[in-house]
């Protein structure tokens, strides 16, 4: 089984039920008049089908699809045959420029390469007139249209073959997807470019535009295809600007006309290139004569042939000289065109930097009386709600360090207190003691303690216990 068959068989449209497929390959004669709902449900679905195929890789380009009986032998299956109904989902693209204006499905190659305008822009009356008479396949493709129900999807399908641009691979196709033009926006906004890298040459635009990937894992774009799809992104994007085989990539705030200077950096530019290649292709031949030189020599071959390879060496070695030269030079006069094309845009912006500034600076509010004016009457409104503030404003708490140093006197003052109680019982048992120590020869006696007068009357209890006890009478001896 082919991958295009494998493919389109398992799209959710035609699994089930062999039903379902054969209706979708069914030919189209006779469904536009007796159910039209149905016609244009499966002209979309093979449009959509087609789009798909070609962008995952399935057919030979990715951004057009080529009509032929190997394609539609590809998706023949045995129980619905070819699908020549294909051929009238294309008629539906060229029953005028302003029909497919308004479908955006797709277009003939050729047509879409020579189309002046973009496609999605409204054509001239005259230009549409113009096709109408010079372009009887316009008015052909027409009938075949309207009489497809009677003519047959055969019959159509051998006028419809060739290649078709399929524009939903070509420009946004849904907010979701990502097409070919979307995928070259976000490249350019990542391309690291120096002054001079928006020139290019058609090759390598090309090759640069072979190489933007998706995260899709599609095929590289082919060379047809990277011709469709620079035509688009000059006349319908406009993001590039094409003169012969110059590519001009237009950037913000650059002219979008070819000048002198650009043709003179691409020609600098491609020199470089083809010096490049002559200096790597020379050497090549210098080690190659230099090699025959040591072979002749080592299987002693005549002498004259080894001259022969020697003096073949040495003008090798005088044209790479010149041509070393010549790259030196290419590479110097590159690197000043680079400068100066660095300097002239920072002299751009500078321009651009001095005219905003003066512009931001002529305002009005910015002349120097009114700024003074203003900043007296700021610091006169700032002062008026200082000292307003002021008036309302709590008290101020107290200092941290002055709660800590109080708090440090109260637990000072609570230790103290029971010193202090220790401290008065202590002279009492001191005076006792003293009471039964004579006092040492020589020295004076001791003044006894007295005990503090009480602050206070002493109560009745302390009285009775402060009482002294009477003497016990000693009986007197008889003499």
């Amino acid at each position: 089984m082919s991958a295009l068959r494998a493919y389109v068989t398992a799209l959710p449209e035609a699994r089930g039920s062999g039903d379902a497929l054969v209706s979708m390959y069914a030919d189209l004669s006779g469904q536009r008049a007796s159910n039209p709902g149905a016609c244009r449900a499966r002209v979309a679905w093979w449009a959509r089908t087609l789009c798909d195929i070609a962008w995952r890789g399935l057919v030979e380009h990715a951004l057009s699809v080529r009509l032929t009986d190997g394609l539609l032998t590809d998706l023949a299956v045995a129980s619905a045959g070819r699908p020549l109904c294909i051929a009238v989902v294309m008629v539906r693209a060229v029953l005028t420029q302003e029909e497919l204006a308004q479908q955006g499905r797709a277009m003939r190659r050729a047509a879409f390469l020579e189309r002046p305008t973009p496609v999605h822009q409204r054509a001239p009356l005259s230009a549409v007139l113009w096709d109408w008479v010079a372009r009887p396949a316009w008015r052909t493709a027409t009938h075949w249209f309207e009489d497809s129900d009677a003519i047959g999807d055969e019959h159509v399908w051998r006028e419809m073959r060739g290649e078709w641009v399929l524009l939903d691979n070509v420009e946004v196709r849904d907010a979701l997807t990502q097409r070919a033009a979307d995928l070259v926006r976000d490249a350019l906004a990542q391309r690291a470019s120096g002054p001079l890298d928006h020139i290019l040459s058609r090759a390598e635009l090309y090759a640069w535009l072979a190489s933007v990937h998706g995260d899709d894992g599609r095929p590289r774009f082919t060379s047809a295809d990277c011709a469709v799809l620079a035509r688009y992104l000059e006349r319908d994007a406009r993001l590039l600007v094409t003169d012969g085989d110059l590519v001009k990539l237009v950037e913000p705030g650059h002219a979008r006309a070819v000048s002198e200077a650009d043709r003179g950096v691409l020609s600098v530019r491609q020199m470089h290139q083809k010096l490049t290649a002559q200096v790597d292709q020379l050497e090549a031949r210098v080690q190659q004569a230099h090699a025959r030189i040591v072979q002749a020599l080592r299987t002693r071959q005549p002498e004259e042939s080894a001259k022969a390879y020697l003096r073949t060496k040495k003008q090798l070695e005088e044209l790479l000289a010149k041509r070393v030269g010549a790259l030196e030079t290419m590479s110097s006069l590159l690197l000043k065109m680079e400068q100066a094309a660095g300097d002239a845009e920072m002299m751009r912006t500078y321009e651009t930097s001095a005219a905003a500034l003066r512009a931001i600076l002529a305002d009005p509010a910015l002349k120097p009386e009114r700024v003074d004016t203003t900043m007296d009457e700021l610091a006169e409104a700032v002062g008026r709600s200082d000292e307003v503030h002021a008036a309302i404003a709590p008290p101020a708490a107290a200092d941290d360090d002055e709660i800590a140093r109080e708090l440090e006197q109260l637990a000072l003052d609570a230790s103290e207190k029971p010193a202090e109680a220790a401290g008065s019982e202590q002279p009492a048992e001191a005076a006792g003691d003293s009471q039964g120590e004579a006092p040492a020869q020589g020295e004076a006696p001791a003044q006894p303690t007295l005990p503090a007068a009480p602050q206070h009357a002493p109560t009745r209890a302390a009285s009775t216990s402060a009482r002294p006890a009477p003497e016990e009478r000693i009986p007197s001896t008889a003499n």
